[in-house]
C-alpha cells in the first residue's frame, strides 16, 4: 500500500515539474516579447538620413515671408464711372 502512495506521489510529482517548465518557459517568451517591443520604442541617437536636427551649428534654408493678404485688392464700392460707349459702339453706316 505505501508503495501505491509512493507511486502516486511521483507521478504527481513529475507532472508537477512538467507544468513549472512550460509555465517558466512561457513566462521567459512573454519577457522576451515584452523587452524586443520596449526596445523598438527607444529613441535612435543616431540620425537616420540627413543631418542631426539637434546639432545647433547645422546649416538650414531660409525661411521665406509671404503674406496670405498679398493678392488682395479692394472690393468697396466706388464713384460711377461716366456711361460713354464712344470708343465701343458700332459705327453708323454711311449711306453712300
Amino acid at each position: 500500500m505505501f508503495a501505491h502512495f509512493g507511486a502516486k506521489r511521483a507521478a504527481v510529482d513529475s507532472a508537477r515539474e512538467r507544468h513549472f517548465i512550460v509555465n517558466l518557459l512561457r513566462r521567459l517568451a512573454t519577457i522576451a516579447v515584452a523587452a524586443g517591443s520596449l526596445a523598438a520604442c527607444g529613441g535612435t541617437t543616431v540620425p537616420i538620413a540627413g543631418r542631426d536636427p539637434a546639432d545647433p551649428a547645422a546649416k538650414v534654408a531660409r525661411v521665406g515671408y509671404s503674406a496670405t493678404t498679398a493678392p488682395y485688392t479692394s472690393m468697396r464700392p466706388q464713384a460711377a464711372a461716366p456711361w460713354r460707349n464712344d470708343g465701343r459702339a458700332p459705327q453708323p453706316k454711311s449711306d453712300e
